[in-house]
């Protein structure tokens, strides 16, 4: 591998390693197997993302290299015994800790995030008790670094703060630099780390990943430390063994510039690690091709005979990682007072004030409440809905109460801190919660988050929506039961940018990896005749393109007659099924607008289940790098039937007619059957769009006329479907306004 970074000016070796160890997480199973080691991770995959840093930023480079001297002048300073350039003593490094999560279990505890601290400060100060069985080869050589790390207790703006923040982002199964984008605390004054359920590394899928100081210019957002919850920590989602409970000590070796012990590589067990101008630059470990299989080799052979390799150091791949080195230790002291990313500014006298972390005085914060219901659609009185509350921004402190109010809800208040409750009644309703401490209180309301249906709620079908209203999805704040509900709420939003009805329709343009729905308000399907049950059908309209060939977006449509609880596949269109750019070809400018002929309609037939005629229906658009999704006019229709002559109905006595026809608008329906059958009729505009009915019977006489006026009072101009049933037999007529 060709050496592309820096040189190092007083190491035995003249290369460098590639910074970041990220440590895969395949092979789960023994991952997170509680006290065995775990077997199978993939090599390092942040190789490439120096690279791609460096090529955007070559001026980086030169920081990297102006480190590189600063180190090597550090070491010739400290080993002629000049006093250290550091304070005397234990530095203080103060942190912040980003949870990213979606609401499972990655939402890891307080708890967790504090043994987590704990192991690493320990690491650090050479307290960990294992340090007292490393093998005697390496005995008296276990390097001290002296940094303490402290949650801060005060945030960039000065406020109280625990030195965790929670970031709701689905983002979390696929997490990266993609999670830190607007969420970082000033790194020139915070060690960040983030937390997710997974972390990757282009398509791999890897442990945790850091970057050495230079990287970045001072105060990048990306400058940091990003881990999985499952190696972060020795309890909660982190498996108890050495490996996961040290992945956090590994990865903030790489911040403060240390290498992988094995070289100028992310792949361990190869023998191109020996190559003379391979190595990690430090003086007391020895040259190894690094442990490939998370073994624990202890008299593994280094790569000059009679060595051997240092596998107990934290920054080889081995499962029995348990010190660093007095070289490395230096060399991490050495990057702790360089300008490089402003790591000297972190254990500052001045910042360790402003971040509260100049002493021991723990966060005493007023908590932060947060809502969380997983299910927000009810069937009225029928299943109980259960919330979670949560109190962020707070120490573990058993001091801390909750107390909900639910506006409609059964019971309408509760102290627990996950109550179940009911809503008995249609509508929507508002959840309150307030969360005290010794400290203080907060409250979180949570406006019109239930919506329960049942009894009369529910749109009359035949139903159409083309998304018009620029307040979508509460199209309605009197009638709650005609609103949409987009989940996350940010996913799909009403637009101006293009439409196929009127002027606006329904866009999604979240990030890659995400899967969003929208679910529509009940339709009540009950008033559609028997005879017609056949013919019922879903439409809408859609505009999808890709971005490269590869994209794979799908669109799915579901249904449900329980409100949510469970719901059936009604349709499913992905990749080239999905695509509608009318070229078909991958469209690679940055904002995709369709133009009238980039929309397409889907029909699909829906069955209606005899006891579920009351339905909601909710698109699911999983996003893999395509371009915006558009959807637009929505519709539950009847297909119409053929229209039919009066010659092939004379011998059964039936007849339709319109007259006059075209008319402005006051035209007449005659109808003609036997006496007594019964009469049903629609009038249905283009889009199939039930706007006026009819349902009585035939007099004795065995005709009835109506006028259009007492079917619907105004009519626009254009071309309608009179569809009626007389007795058993269905009749179709068209019928034009003019105006």
């Amino acid at each position: 591998m060709s050496n592309q970074y820096p040189l190092f000016k007083a190491a035995k070796f003249a290369g460098i390693s590639v910074f970041a160890a990220i440590l895969s997480l395949a092979g789960l199973n023994n991952a997170f197997a509680t006290g065995g080691p775990q077997k199978g991770f993939a090599t390092c995959g942040s190789h490439h993302a120096m690279e791609d840093e460096l090529r955007a930023h070559p001026e980086r480079r030169q920081v990297l290299n102006d480190l590189e001297n600063f180190t090597a002048d550090y070491l010739l300073r400290k080993k002629a015994g000049e006093k250290s350039v550091l304070q005397d003593g234990n530095l203080t490094i103060p942190v912040v800790v980003h949870v990213v999560h979606n609401y499972g279990a990655e939402r890891i505890s307080m708890a967790q995030v504090n043994d987590a601290i704990r192991i690493l400060t320990r690491d650090f100060n050479r307290q960990n008790p294992d340090t007292n069985v490393v093998i005697p080869r390496f005995r008296g050589i276990e390097g001290n670094p002296h940094f303490t790390f402290k949650l801060a207790t005060k945030d960039p703006n000065g406020q109280c703060t625990n030195g965790v923040v929670y970031h709701v982002d689905p983002n979390t199964d696929r997490a990266g630099n993609n999670v830190k984008r607007n969420r970082s605390w000033n790194t020139r004054n915070y060690l960040n780390i983030w937390v997710a359920e997974t972390v990757m590394s282009g398509t791999d899928v890897v442990g945790g990943y850091a970057y050495y100081p230079g990287t970045f210019a001072a105060g990048n957002e990306n400058d940091g430390i990003i881990v999985t919850c499952h190696q972060f920590g020795s309890i909660g989602q982190s498996s108890s063994n050495n490996f996961s409970a040290r992945t956090l000590t590994h990865e903030t070796g790489h911040y403060f510039n240390l290498a992988h012990t094995f070289g100028n590589t992310n792949g361990p067990g190869v023998a191109s690690n020996c190559a003379a101008n391979a190595g990690d630059g430090v003086d007391d470990t020895p040259q190894t091709q690094g442990v490939a299989d998370q073994s624990c080799p202890l008299n593994m052979p280094g790569c000059v005979a009679g060595e051997i390799a240092n596998v107990e150091n934290y920054m080889d791949y081995a499962s029995c990682g348990k010190m660093f080195t007095i070289g490395q230790a230096d060399r991490m002291q050495a990057a702790a007072a360089a300008n490089a990313s402003a790591r000297n500014n972190l254990w500052s006298a001045s910042n360790l004030e402003a971040t509260g972390t100049a002493d021991d005085t723990a966060a005493t914060c007023p908590p932060k409440a947060v809502i969380y219901a997983p299910e927000t659609f009810s069937c009225s009185g029928a299943i109980p809905i259960t919330f979670v509350g949560y109190a962020e921004n707070t120490v573990i402190d058993t001091s801390l109460h909750y107390f909900w109010t639910f506006n409609g809800g059964v019971p309408a208040t509760s102290t627990l801190q996950n109550p179940s409750i009911n809503f008995p009644n249609a509508g929507r309703f508002t959840v309150t919660l307030t969360v005290r401490n010794t400290f203080g209180s907060n409250v979180a309301t949570a406006t019109n988050l239930i919506s329960a249906v049942g009894g009369t709620a529910g749109l009359i079908s035949p139903f159409a929506e083309s998304f018009e209203d620029p307040d979508f999805p509460a199209i309605s704040a009197t009638e709650s039961f005609r609103n949409w509900a987009p989940d996350p709420p940010e996913s799909f939003e009403s637009t101006s940018d293009a439409a196929w009805t009127g002027t606006r329709s329904l866009m999604n343009d979240m990030a890659a990896g995400a899967a969003l729905s929208i679910v529509s308000p009940v339709v009540d399907l009950s008033t559609i005749p028997d005879s017609a049950l056949s013919r019922v059908y879903l439409a809408y309209r859609v505009a999808w393109a890709k971005r490269v060939t590869a994209n794979n977006d799908t669109l799915a449509c579901f249904s449900s007659s329980d409100c949510g609880q469970t719901w059936r596949s009604v349709m499913l269109r992905g990749n080239n099924n999905l695509v509608t750019y009318h070229t078909r070809l991958p469209l690679t400018d940055a904002t995709f607008i369709p133009a009238a002929n980039d929309w397409r309609q889907d029909s699909i037939r829906y069955i209606i289940q005899p006891d579920a005629k009351k339905v909601q229906f909710k698109f699911v658009h999983k996003t893999h790098g395509g371009h915006r999704l558009y959807l637009d006019n929505f519709r539950i229709y009847i297909k119409p039937l053929p229209v039919t002559g009066n010659a092939d109905l004379m011998s059964s006595g039936i007849s339709l007619s319109v007259y006059p026809n075209p008319s402005d608008g006051n035209a007449s329906l005659h109808f003609k059957g036997l006496p007594g059958q019964a009469l049903v009729a629609e009038i249905n505009d283009m889009s199939g769009r039930a706007i006026g009915r009819l349902n009585t019977g035939i007099p004795q006489s065995g005709e009835y006329i109506t006028s259009l006026a007492a079917m619907n009072q105004n009519l626009a101009p254009g071309i309608y479907t009179v569809h009626c049933t007389i007795g058993s037999t269905p009749v179709s007529r068209k019928m034009v306004i003019l105006k």
